[in-house]
């Protein structure tokens, strides 16, 4: 008894840190796939895993039973003291669980079974591990059957006071939210996570390059400057087994795609001329936003030259954007344009999960070299649907985003950035709700830049 009691304490403790305290947590190097077998959670940390840490819908839904009981407790203590003056007495009454008549004077036995019903929920679900909704459906029927004969017992003419009232319908409400929350939200939520988690499939170097590392400096202006048409038509001809079962760039395919980059610069630069229209959200950084044309804007000075913003926003945006999870050149179109494959890390705490999506991107320079415009957007289905999707990944698409460079004309040292976001995650996902969390996704996406900027100023300066 003791040792579960240890063990109780521990899961507690350790709910409240990492709920509240993320960083107090260890942080562990973990296998998502949870088809895997799991190990077994020691003493010492009762609440990971030796392959995977509990999810946060997990953490909130025990959070939500520790406030169960916590509920329970209080709408008891409201009840006794309110009972007689001589409260002492009160209490003495209810806890006395030997009084014959102790089911029709006391509502004791509710916080009881409120106690019982955390404790269960805590041991199967972050002791345990238990991924199947069986334990929380036996302690919400035991708790409705109970309640039931309890109110058969306690209410009568003389005895119908509020607090008791309030007490049994919040044991009883209480039980049956989290019958709800764990099959349909919790359990529900990992597993779309891990149906999106997908090993990124193995490269060839001479056909799948990463975005990221296949430009230099001295190659900013255009990421894929050093490339050829001899080398374009030698990667089209590799076999289908050689580009791991991604199709072969057809002459066609490949006009399709230029064509289709060359009427997303035209709706760019109209866009561009249109933001002053658009609603704003946000002043400090400048904010916009067009319902017309589901867009976002934002807009940030940087403390570094044109260039140097241009290779930390784009050249290496892996390196400090948490929201991408994985990016790879399917094929350079010329020496400005590539076709790529993009995988989104999930969203919205996991209720957005990761989409793949398959854009032509194109980097412009002004005459003077101090300005970059930097587009992409999907393809058309007809060539998107020849790269094959993950299994469980829900493909996204991606309208005209825009990124802008320039020089500040307020500050010469200083430089601009601009960004237009377009996107259609697809899927059943209200738009009231992600409305709501554009805006702080794009304040957190200019912070994360402009830290990344900030210990990286001798190369970005």
């Amino acid at each position: 008894m003791f040792y579960l009691c240890v063990q109780i304490f521990r899961v507690l403790s350790d709910i409240i840190l990492t709920f509240f305290l993320p960083g107090a947590m260890p942080r562990v190097s973990v296998n998502r796939s949870r088809g895997n077998h799991r190990g077994v959670a020691t003493i010492h940390d009762p609440l990971l895993y030796d392959e995977e840490p509990m999810s946060k819908d997990r953490q909130k839904f025990l959070i939500i039973c520790i406030f169960d009981v916590s509920l329970a407790v209080l709408l008891w203590l409201l009840s006794t003291v309110t009972k007689s003056d001589d409260w002492p007495s009160a209490f003495i009454q209810e806890i006395d669980i030997f009084e014959a008549k102790f089911l029709q004077v006391s509502l004791f036995d509710i916080v009881i079974v409120a106690f019982l019903r955390t404790t269960v929920l805590l041991i199967c679900f972050a002791w345990l591990r238990v991924n199947h909704w069986l334990p929380v459906a036996i302690t919400t029927g035991v708790t409705t059957l109970y309640i039931s004969i309890k109110a058969l017992f306690f209410f009568t003419k003389t005895n119908s006071q509020l607090p008791p009232y309030l007490m049994i319908l919040a044991s009883f409400t209480n039980a049956w939210i989290e019958l709800w929350l764990l099959p349909f939200r919790v359990l529900a939520h990992e597993r779309r996570d891990d149906e999106s988690i997908i090993e990124t499939p193995p490269t060839e170097a001479t056909a799948v390059r990463s975005l990221h590392s296949h430009t230099t400096e001295d190659e900013f202006r255009s990421a894929l400057e050093n490339s050829s048409d001899e080398d374009d038509d030698q990667l089209g001809r590799l076999p289908i087994s050689t580009l791991n079962s991604f199709f072969r760039l057809t002459a066609d395919i490949k006009r399709q795609c230029l064509d289709n980059m060359t009427r997303v610069e035209q709706v760019a630069k109209e866009r561009i001329l249109d933001i002053p229209n658009w609603k704003s959200i946000n002043n400090i950084p400048e904010m916009r936003y067009s319902d017309t044309l589901n867009s976002y804007y934002c807009k940030r000075e940087f403390t570094c030259s044109p260039k140097g913003l241009f290779l930390a926003s784009w050249k290496d945006n892996a390196q400090w954007n948490v929201q991408v999870k994985s990016t790879s050149v399917l094929y350079p179109l010329d020496q400005k344009t590539e076709l790529v494959r993009i995988v989104s890390q999930p969203a919205m705490n996991g209720y957005i999960a990761s989409r793949d999506f398959v854009d032509v991107r194109k980097v412009l320079t002004d005459e003077s070299g101090e300005g970059y415009l930097c587009l992409y957007a999907s393809v058309d289905e007809a060539i998107s649907c020849l790269v094959p999707a993950a299994a469980g990944l829900v493909r996204g698409i991606n309208g005209v985003n825009v990124v802008r460079i320039t020089k500040s004309e307020a500050n010469p040292a200083n430089s601009v950035f601009e960004f237009v976001m377009c996107t259609d995650v697809k899927g059943k996902i209200p738009k009231m709700a992600i409305r709501s969390t554009t805006k702080s996704f794009l304040l957190g996406y200019l912070n994360a830049l402009e830290r990344h900027i900030a210990q990286n100023m001798n190369k970005y300066e």
